[in-house]
């Protein structure tokens, strides 16, 4: 079992999970947000167990990748690392662990393991006090400049500090999804189609995000063609662009971000527009 520094178990937590851990992988149970000086981020109010609709008792993994299809408009991903308890004999022979230097490795580690999964038991109670604060991972507010120690590499690259988080957390969906994708060539299975159109176009979306920036140091781009196929949006003329011919990207580069910055300014003169006729 797993415990953030910052968070807290209620008192049973521990006693209720081991009491139905037999014959399963995973005891999954739920848990509560607690906003500490923050205030409530939009579309985290409710857990995955909530809008799943789980009742207690024992559920397989197969049942948990339908039902997470059958909610994909309210769920388009998942994550799990805190939520339960594992049986430690299945943890090492499944090999799964958290990919190191990455964002949001708690997707990742949710995906493997419960995929490999043969028998969980959900308990729908909240055993788990989750801390939201101020500059932690979660908090991604514009007055947030903080920089973890091994992105600070980055800094003398990018412009800001922004950027560096930007690409931080777009680079680690776009690894994450190598890995998954990965998994899914080597465990190849009867779930594979449902795999891809759950998990695949979450992951994907959020790696585009390198392709909006000035630099890539990890040189990831290159590697980018392989996901479009997984976008739930198609990708822009000048993404496709960068990544397969970057010669004439380079090439039409003034041309696109001219074209960004005049839509940028006809999007404010807009704004303007409909606040002004808002106040009138």
């Amino acid at each position: 079992i797993f415990l953030d520094s910052d968070d807290y178990w209620r008192l049973d937590c521990i006693d209720r999970c081991i009491k139905y851990s037999d014959g399963v992988d995973i005891v999954w149970f739920d848990y509560e947000y607690y906003f500490d000086n923050i205030k409530p981020v939009k579309g985290m109010q409710k857990t995955y167990l909530q809008t799943l609709g789980f009742k207690e008792g024992r559920i397989t993994s197969n049942y948990l990748l339908d039902s997470l299809l059958n909610q994909q408009q309210q769920l388009d991903c998942f994550s799990w690392a805190w939520q339960g308890i594992i049986d430690f004999k299945f943890l090492k022979s499944i090999n799964v662990y958290f990919l190191d230097g990455v964002f949001a490795e708690d997707h990742l580690f949710a995906a493997l393991l419960f995929l490999q999964s043969k028998f969980i038991y959900v308990i729908p109670e909240p055993f788990y006090v989750y801390r939201i604060r101020i500059n932690s991972l979660c908090d991604f507010s514009s007055s947030n400049n903080h920089i973890p120690k091994h992105l600070e590499r980055f800094c003398n690259i990018f412009d800001n500090k922004k950027d560096v988080r930007s690409y931080h957390v777009a680079s680690s969906w776009f690894i994450m999804l190598l890995e998954l994708v990965s998994f899914v060539k080597n465990n190849p299975s009867s779930n594979d189609s449902k795999i891809e159109k759950f998990f695949f176009p979450y992951y994907a979306q959020n790696s585009l995000k390198i392709l909006d920036l000035e630099y890539d140091p990890m040189g990831l781009i290159p590697k980018m063609q392989q996901i479009e196929k997984y976008l739930k949006k198609g990708f822009k003329y000048k993404h496709k662009l960068r990544i397969t011919n970057p010669q004439k990207y380079k090439q039409l580069k003034p041309i696109f971000d001219y074209c960004s910055f005049t839509y940028g300014l006809m999007k404010k003169f807009e704004r303007s527009v409909r606040l002004m006729i808002k106040n009138n």
